[in-house]
């Protein structure tokens, strides 16, 4: 989930859980525990790329390290914050933190860590990753709760947020029960695949799915489409043979489980390029669209390096309204 978010949420765990005291600073404080499992990318800045994809939103975002780190940073707190609150009361602050921080994570698609050490990622695939209906609720809540010292502001937006949430689960769940309806009549026998919410939205809902050809299969739908307007693309080819030269190689293999075998595979003069089809493409409920993949990850074959690539933004006013279009008419 998009930092603001994980910031609002930390805040308003420090509202409800350290409350009024010296002046509602525990907003700031909570501001600050809802954006640290986030650090995690620190150590990794001078590694490859794929390292960096393969433990970020790992240790940090474990329930091992959500009920055991709270101890030492409670003890620390308590130590070194002279305010007049509790050991217990500093670990619950933390706890709750750090839990609500992996659940927004795994709301999303990426993949989060959540077994740490198991290197398996879970993801509900039931929000995108930045959502104004999300966030906004816990940025109004927040500031009234700051400014009131009220804290009903900050729970009437955790409700809203919640029962937001509990939504995207449910839409994410039938969506995910109408777009297999609509492969099984195309009788397209499938071996993987996701399904996600398009930018900005839980109404408008994309499927990748990769079939046993070597294929993979593309759809949009509104909530409310029925089966039968619901249009699948024609098979784009993994190309998964143009991966064999480095099909061995360990990091190959971690990216392979990242994207969960969601690929299309290109090559130049000098790279392998895996490009990462969970999120399909810039613009990709437009039928004519011809942008590439929002993720690509270039092995540079001279090299033995990696590097990754996005494609160059097209108009973000284009594409938004293209999206509007598609939901709304």
């Amino acid at each position: 989930m998009d930092s603001l978010t994980q910031l609002l949420m930390g805040a308003a765990m420090g509202q409800l859980v350290l409350g009024k005291k010296e002046k509602g600073k525990g907003t700031l404080i909570g501001s600050f525990a809802g954006t640290l499992p986030d650090l995690d990318v620190i150590p990794l800045m001078n590694s490859s790329v794929i390292t960096q994809l393969s433990h970020h939103r790992g240790i940090s975002h474990s329930l091992l390290f959500s009920v055991t780190a709270p101890f030492l940073l409670a003890w620390l707190c308590q130590r070194f914050i002279k305010w007049n609150i509790s050991f217990q009361r500093w670990l619950i602050f933390w706890i709750l933190a750090f839990i609500t921080h992996i659940f927004l994570d795994l709301m999303t698609t990426w993949g989060t860590q959540i077994l740490w050490p198991n290197p398996t990622r879970f993801s509900l695939d039931a929000l995108f990753i930045i959502d104004p209906l999300l966030s906004i609720p816990l940025l109004i809540g927040c500031i009234m709760t700051w400014k009131s010292k009220n804290t009903a502001p900050i729970q009437w937006g955790l409700i809203i947020t919640s029962t937001y949430m509990l939504f995207a689960i449910i839409a994410q769940q039938y969506m995910t029960h109408q777009f297999q309806r609509k492969l099984d009549e195309q009788a397209i026998p499938i071996i993987q695949k996701i399904v996600r919410p398009t930018p900005f939205n839980t109404l408008f809902w994309a499927v990748t799915a990769r079939t046993d050809q070597d294929e993979l299969i593309m759809a949009y739908a509104r909530l409310w489409d029925p089966i039968k307007h619901i249009q699948l693309s024609s098979p784009i080819p993994q190309n998964s043979i143009a991966l064999q030269p480095i099909l061995n190689r360990a990091d190959v293999q971690q990216l392979i489980q990242i994207n969960k075998g969601l690929y299309v595979i290109a090559k130049d003069q000098d790279h392998i390029i895996i490009q990462d089809a969970r999120f399909g493409r810039l613009g990709g409920w437009d039928p004519s669209s011809q942008h590439r993949f929002v993720f690509n990850y270039y092995f540079n074959t001279q090299t033995q390096t990696w590097h990754q690539s996005r494609p160059e933004m097209p108009d973000a006013g284009k594409l938004l309204k293209g999206l509007w279009n598609k939901v709304f008419k």
